[in-house]
């Protein structure tokens, strides 16, 4: 019987740790947004600030979501588009997320705040634009206008992410 000499275990030596960063707020905050202001430490008013703020942006998601869903419908079935009853519930629907994105703008913005609700008030800019070019998308069947109106909501998203990424919690 042929056996193998048994193998003698070789001495081990541990593996280098890479000085990795540990994964934070800042760390996932588009540059942009990290390069502009720094992240805001919260304090009792910016909490509670920060509370309305939840609510708003939860209506405002809720509405986003109804406005998308008849867009999709419209992708799916062009058609649809030229039916007066789909025209009224996604021109209500982005009628909505308008006064949604407007209602981001509270009232009483502490001091420390102020750089996050600039930064909404630039998202809001974004759902006036994409109110703006509605109308003119639906009314002419202009897919091509349509996606300039999804540009300007996504950029709208895109900035509320950033405001948030403002936002650090050291209460």
């Amino acid at each position: 019987m042929n056996r193998r000499p048994a193998k003698t275990a070789k001495k081990q030596t541990p593996k280098k740790q890479s000085a990795k960063k540990p994964r934070t707020l800042a760390t996932r905050t588009p540059a942009a947004a990290r390069n502009a202001v720094a992240p805001i430490a919260l304090d009792r008013e910016g909490a509670e600030y920060l509370g309305r703020l939840a609510e708003a942006l939860s209506r405002l998601i809720l509405a986003q979501d109804s406005w998308v869903n008849e867009i999709d419908l419209a992708s799916r079935q062009p058609a649809v588009m030229q039916d007066p009853q789909w025209q009224a519930r996604s021109r209500a629907s982005i009628n909505s997320m308008l006064l949604a994105a407007e209602a981001l703008r509270l009232e009483g913005v502490p001091d420390a705040m102020r750089p996050v609700d600039d930064m909404l008030g630039r998202a809001e800019r974004e759902a006036q634009a994409a109110f703006d070019g509605y109308a003119a998308a639906v009314q002419g069947s202009n897919v091509a206008l349509l996606l300039e109106v999804l540009r300007h909501v996504d950029r709208m998203s895109q900035l509320i992410q950033q405001a948030y990424g403002l936002i650090r919690t050291e209460i």
